[in-house]
């Protein structure tokens, strides 16, 4: 093992000298430092027993802080301070160090242990907190989570140490092909569509996680001097719902990843994608309105240079033409919008913002002129023919990223198309709460269950996504949450599953439990009677009518809990044999309850559902109460003792 190169890293940990209160540098250079998982950020590492600095380490609450140091000269005399132990001496040589000042009272954290001040050498530095210690033979392995990190724009890669020496490693060892005959079609499509097996849904961590294994891949996989056209032919099908998801600009990626650009976020990692919130959207068009006030050229640059300018991800972003205009004119920046009698009058060759927003024009114009009822394939159908057909008299149309765009962008066919289908009725709008993701979730999740069978797998992803809306009343335009995404995800899990010879039949189970294992994150495992009363309370107390129209499933997920979370009552506190919400039955009496006692505070139309609802699902006429009833309906206690043991026992 000696001639394996191992990775050198300095941990340093909070340290007060017991007879004179002084803070010291107490450290330790390791040279078995590595990654165990990314998430959680979590790292390993041996120490021999017995050690100082596993002492403090354990003294200081399991906080301490990891160095990386460049493998220049500098680098191995700092990391030459630690290896010489904690004694006095040792202690003294360590000029590299600064010691954050705490009162010797205060709880010990990873923010007081020594910093290595080395800027000329330090690459990276950690704060991280003790999760695991497992004894082996005369060392322990340490398993700690990275709390943050702070890392410097250093370019050179870490200290190494192998043969008893301290190593700088050399230039990336290039093979010609690299992974071709290594790396079969199906290996390379799983890794590159690791965001199908996160937990939760996407985020902006992920979405900088999805970015950096992306430029790990091209690489260990691509030379610098491969065509950047090339490279991305071969990568686009395989990452396309991945980059158009966290919006990730595959093409400015791959010049990154070749040296023929500077890393940054912008452009690569833009600001703006996706489905813009309004917030979000107002952002972007104060934005406009600063570059137009400073340089009124940026209504000539071509459409694509604007859109690059202000940060948004020309591909997958819902902003449109007249958004950005519409604020300038409302300003009197520039004069008011003229329609053209045909999308032939444009200037050829104008690509600027201005000349977008006639197309944009014309295209409402013609998919508007859609008549009659359609299906929402027929529409989807229907305005790509339009937006196409839109492009005849300008053949650079055609080519151009913005027209493409439009194929798949929902927002111009919602907003065209709504007086198609007015029967639409819309119990979601705007950004979805928390709430209402949990809810909206479950039934997309169950949606997509039951068609996994047998619906046809190139059913065009929006179209699903559209007719789920429409059926369960979500406008097509609501933000916070990426269903074609989740309709992709399910579908990757429904095509991965490996059952046995003869147990096809069983295909729907086995995804159902893969993707309630992924719900798992969203939902309590447990939860007390009380807790549970007070949560069903607090949701007919502020929506009444959702209370009344709701499945119980759909009012499980909007508290939080699903039909599986363990249901703890007095009567089973000790008893290992909890039953499930589902199977307590106790839900209805619950939400019955809540509504007896929010009828008669809110408006005349809260008031008739409830009453509507109690009668119909419960079985309880509140025109037959009278005064003494009101009052005796008082329910106290929450809820009512006996029915809760009437409905566990009903539950066998």
């Amino acid at each position: 093992m000696r001639r394996v190169p191992a990775s050198v890293a300095i941990v340093t940990v909070a340290h007060v000298d017991p007879e004179s209160g002084e803070h010291l540098p107490m450290g330790i250079a390791v040279s078995s430092m590595t990654t165990v998982t990314l998430d959680p950020p979590t790292i390993s590492f041996n120490i021999k027993e017995p050690s100082q600095a596993l002492q403090a380490i354990r003294a200081s609450q399991g906080c301490f802080r990891v160095h990386w140091l460049g493998s220049k000269a500098d680098g191995i005399s700092v990391i030459q301070q630690f290896t010489q132990g904690n004694s006095r001496d040792a202690l003294r040589q360590r000029h590299h160090v600064k010691i954050p000042q705490k009162d010797s009272s205060s709880a010990a954290t990873a923010f007081s242990a020594p910093q290595v001040d080395a800027p000329d050498c330090l690459i990276a530095a950690a704060e991280c907190i003790l999760t695991h210690e497992l004894p082996v033979g005369d060392h322990v392995i340490l398993v700690a989570q990275i709390k943050s990190v702070d890392v410097s724009d250093r370019s050179d890669l870490a200290m190494a140490y192998a043969d008893g020496s301290y190593r700088i490693v050399g230039p990336a060892f290039r093979s010609t092909p690299k992974r071709g005959p290594l790396q079969t079609l199906e290996e390379t499509h799983r890794e590159l569509s690791v965001t199908y097996d996160w937990p939760t849904l996407l985020g902006d961590e992920d979405r900088y996680q999805y970015a950096d294994r992306l430029r790990s891949y091209l690489s260990e996989t691509f030379d610098p001097s491969d065509d950047p056209k090339n490279v991305y032919e071969r990568l686009h099908p395989l990452t396309r719902h991945h980059t158009l998801a966290l919006g990730i600009q595959l093409r400015s990626l791959i010049l990154e990843a070749q040296g023929k650009k500077a890393r940054g976020d912008q452009e690569t990692m833009p600001a703006f994608y996706g489905q813009l919130s309004s917030p979000a959207m107002l952002e972007l068009q104060d934005r406009m309105v600063q570059f137009v006030e400073a340089d009124r050229r940026f209504l000539r640059i071509s459409y694509s240079d604007l859109l690059r300018f202000l940060d948004v991800h020309e591909g997958s972003c819902s902003v449109l033409p007249s958004d950005l205009l519409e604020p300038l004119r409302a300003r009197g920046m520039i004069s008011p919008f003229e329609r053209l009698g045909s999308i032939n009058e444009i200037s050829a060759g104008d690509k600027s913002v201005l000349a977008m927003e006639h197309y944009e024009d014309q295209m409402r114009a013609k998919v508007s002129s859609a008549t009659g009822y359609m299906t929402v394939d027929e529409v989807i159908r229907s305005t790509h023919h339009a937006i196409v057909s839109a492009g005849t008299g300008n053949a650079k149309l055609k080519k151009h990223s913005f027209t493409r765009n439009f194929i798949n962008m929902r927002r111009l066919k919602v907003e065209c198309l709504e007086n198609v289908a007015p029967c639409w009725q819309y119990d979601f709008t705007g950004h979805l709460n928390p709430e209402e993701t949990r809810v909206i979730l479950c039934r997309f999740i169950d949606d997509r269950i039951v068609a996994s069978l047998d619906e046809h797998p190139e059913l065009h992803t929006d179209a699903v996504v559209l007719d789920f809306m429409r059926k369960n009343g979500i406008h097509p335009l609501t933000t916070g949450l990426n269903f074609v995404f989740i309709r992709n995800k399910i579908t990757h899990m429904n095509d991965t599953i490996k059952l046995p010879h003869g147990m096809h039949n069983d295909r729907v189970t086995a995804l159902r439990s893969q993707v309630e294992e992924w719900l798992h994150h969203y939902f309590d495992d447990s939860i007390t009677l009380d807790d549970l009363t007070s949560r069903i309370e607090r949701f007919v107390q502020t929506s009444p009518l959702r209370a009344t129209i709701w499945t119980n499933s759909d009012i499980l997920a909007a508290v939080a809990v699903s039909e599986r979370t363990t249901l703890h009552t007095p009567l089973t506190e000790g008893n290992k044999t909890s039953a499930s919400i589902e199977e307590s039955k106790v839900l209805d009496s619950l939400l019955a309850e809540a509504l007896k006692k929010r009828h008669g505070s809110g408006t005349e139309e809260e008031n008739l559902a409830i009453a509507n609802c109690l009668k119909e699902r419960y079985n309880i006429d509140l025109s037959q109460r009278t005064t003494a009833d009101s009052l005796a309906d008082d329910p106290g206690p929450s809820p009512r003792a006996d029915t809760v043991l009437q409905s566990e026992g009903s539950a066998g």
